[in-house]
Formats: structure tokens, C-alpha cells, sequence
């Protein structure tokens, strides 16, 4: 059935269900949801159990997934742990390659290097 939908149609069960379903704020921008569903191959249920386990792991840790300020210091000294290059267009099965490679290696730096690839990430998300 979630095929012979079109994307404008899964879009509206889903921001319904989410706007309906307690466990999550009241709304999600547009452009999260189709990552979501796009990630799911298209399958609603699946991006549903998605979307709710994202926002449980982001309410169990926080620290990861906020407070990524750009210009807070931290996040500044995180630029210089790891060094990113997505690599151009897509993989057959429509995926974005991220190459990673950590500069520094001193553990200390792990909470800089998360929070730093997680903001980089994002923004590579939407090249």
C-alpha cells in the first residue's frame, strides 16, 4: 500500500501521526520528515518506528544531539579533531558517502569529536 502512495500523501499520514502521537513534540519541519521517510525507502511504518527511536535517543542524550552552537568554543575546537569530505553524489541505493578521518587522537577530545560530527554532518546532509 506505502507505494502506491505518493510523497505529498505519506507526508500528510505521517505529519498527522506525528502531531497525534504523544511521545513527540506537536510538530517536525518538512525537510526532517522526508529524510526520515527517505531513509525508510518510502515505507511509512518503517519511518515511524524511526522517527520515535530518534527522538527517544535524543531525549536520552541530549549533550549529543543540542547545543551545537557554531561559534561556541568547543565546537570551534572540535574542527580541528576530525576532518570530513562527503564524498560527491550518491550510491546506488541512494546513500550519502561521509568520509571521516579523526586529526586528533587523544580521548579526551571524544565529546568534541561527536558534537562536531554531528553538526557537520547535518550541514553535509544538505549539500
Amino acid at each position: 500500500m506505502n507505494c502506491e502512495l505518493s510523497l505529498k500523501e505519506k507526508l500528510n499520514i505521517l505529519r498527522i501521526w506525528f502531531r497525534e502521537n504523544p511521545k513527540l513534540p506537536e510538530e517536525i519541519d518538512t525537510t526532517y520528515l522526508k529524510r526520515f521517510l527517505k531513509c525508510m525507502k518510502g515505507d511509512v511504518e518503517k519511518t515511524k518506528k524511526l522517527i520515535e527511536h530518534n527522538y527517544y535517543l535524543r531525549s536520552k542524550s541530549p549533550a549529543i544531539f543540542f547545543d551545537r552552537d557554531p561559534n561556541e568554543e568547543v565546537t570551534k575546537k572540535s574542527y580541528f579533531a576530525v576532518e570530513m569530505v562527503p564524498l560527491p553524489g550518491l550510491t546506488p541505493e541512494k546513500y550519502k558517502v561521509l568520509c571521516f578521518r579523526l586529526v586528533n587522537k587523544n580521548p579526551r577530545t571524544l565529546e568534541d569529536i561527536f558534537n562536531h560530527f554531528y553538526s557537520r554532518n547535518s550541514i553535509a546532509q544538505n549539500l
